[in-house]
């Protein structure tokens, strides 16, 4: 096949594909009814998302090669006119904003029920540790300690229900992503393998399927977690090239930071050792690593995908103003009296015995 019959043949694909999405965007239209609000618009933004892929594919320069690829050009180009002019393609920034309000709406709820049912007694302070910190920070009196100590006991359960909010909720609810949990994994035999233990989701992405690991930050992984990562995409690479699935590559997302900061643990994941050898396989050509506001970007399709994230993240502090007065005021109350388990370790001037507070703890 000459190089110019090829490319016509790749445009006449293209523009069958066009055609294909037109007709799915005019389903979901007739189907109005019955989807409505955010899941009308994300059929409606991936449609037309495929659409214009399938027309950059095209080659300005031979439009007119067939008849048939010029009638589908045009009439992309209609529906995708129609569309600005409604503002439907712009309208991924509402739909991105209100999916992430309602399920920070939704976090925010969560962390307040379980301050509710917190109680004094199930926190105990390190006797050992708690004399070096309040020395260091210059606590002038035990409630100024109480209260780092009770900040750090909570955020590391604000920390663990954070990145479930991302995981679980934002991104298969607001970013349609294919969440690969027990059910999913229990359902196909391809997924039940070990090596797609580190897969978190399936991103779909111009028609074609991304397996996608998820991390906070640049501390997420360290050197043996970087180098079993390796290995697993080493495996899931190979049963690609064996035919055995269709996943085109694997995107490791950093939703935090930026990739300059990034240590070298995720060049590891890549295959990238560096002086040292970590006997670890070069995948650079099947594993991406995207971080902070290319990572989002990527996700949504847009460059501003993280500021409607925070959009939505500060509606939600918006609307849940009164609650979160309760749950000061709860913190308050939490603080005082935990405070109040260690009144009798403290003299009149303030001065706390840690030698007594060691033995009520330890014995």
């Amino acid at each position: 096949m000459s190089i110019d019959l090829f490319e016509i043949f790749l445009q006449e694909r293209a523009a069958l594909a066009i055609s294909l999405l037109i007709q799915r965007y005019r389903a979901v239209l007739t189907a109005r009814p019955a989807v409505t609000g955010n899941e009308l618009n994300y059929k409606l933004h991936g449609i037309i998302r495929d659409c214009a892929y399938h027309y950059r594919s095209l080659n300005a320069s031979l439009r007119t090669a067939s008849p048939n690829v010029t009638d589908c050009i045009e009439h992309a180009l209609e529906v995708i006119l129609v569309l600005q002019l409604n503002g439907v393609i712009e309208m991924r920034q509402d739909p991105t904003v209100a999916g992430v309000k309602k399920w920070a709406e939704w976090w925010l709820e969560q962390r307040l029920g379980k301050i509710r049912k917190e109680r004094h007694d199930s926190m105990e302070v390190n006797p050992f540790m708690a004399p070096l910190i309040s020395a260091l920070h210059g606590h002038s009196d035990f409630l100024e300690l109480a209260d780092f100590l009770l900040g750090g006991h909570f955020a590391i359960g604000h920390a663990t229900g954070f990145g479930k909010l991302i995981d679980e909720k934002i991104l298969p609810n607001v970013f349609a992503t294919t969440k690969l949990d027990k059910a999913t994994r229990r359902g196909s035999k391809l997924f039940k393998l070990a090596c797609f233990d580190n897969i978190d989701h399936i991103v779909h992405k111009n028609g074609e399927d991304v397996l996608l690991s998820l991390k906070a930050s640049k501390w997420t992984i360290q050197l043996g977690q970087a180098v079993e990562l390796n290995k697993s995409f080493k495996l899931i690479h190979e049963l690609l090239e064996n035919r055995e699935h269709t996943h085109s590559k694997v995107v490791v997302g950093v939703f935090y930071g930026n990739p300059a900061s990034l240590t070298d643990k995720y060049r590891l994941v890549r295959g990238i050792s560096g002086e040292v050898d970590h006997d670890v396989h070069d995948i650079q050509n099947y594993v991406d690593v995207l971080a902070g506001q290319e990572f989002w970007s990527w996700l949504g399709d847009h460059p501003d995908t993280q500021l409607w994230v925070m959009q939505g993240i500060e509606q939600a502090i918006d609307s849940k103003k009164k609650e979160l007065q309760e749950a000061q005021k709860l913190m308050t109350d939490f603080r005082n009296s935990f405070a109040r388990r260690y009144e009798n370790f403290i003299d009149s001037q303030g001065n706390i015995d840690w030698i007594r507070i060691l033995q009520a703890t330890n014995g």
